[in-house]
């Protein structure tokens, strides 16, 4: 048996009845080309290969994340404490 088709029916199909169901099979998309089939394939393992990538630089910045954000934080701060205290002599002047 082929993928849901009984066996009986190659027993007794005639060859004119074999092609059409070659060409059904074809355009139902579940018989292709092997040179169509290894095209797809090498395009599936180089989006593998791309998503991987992506993955481990994708899990490189999510690891110095939150040493950004502390730096981001900490140069708020000294920034806003120098903006107060320039506010603070200027208005003492």
């Amino acid at each position: 048996m082929i993928d849901g088709i009984p066996s009986w029916i190659f027993d007794t199909a005639t060859p004119g009845a074999a092609l059409v169901i070659v060409v059904i099979f074809i355009f139902t998309g579940r018989l292709i080309p092997l040179v169509y089939y290894r095209e797809l394939k090498q395009d599936r393992d180089r989006w593998r290969t791309v998503a991987e990538q992506t993955t481990t630089s994708v899990k490189v910045f999510s690891d110095a994340f939150p040493e950004l954000l502390e730096v981001g934080k900490t140069t708020t701060k000294v920034m806003t404490d120098i903006r107060e205290k320039s506010e603070a002599t200027e208005a003492t002047q």
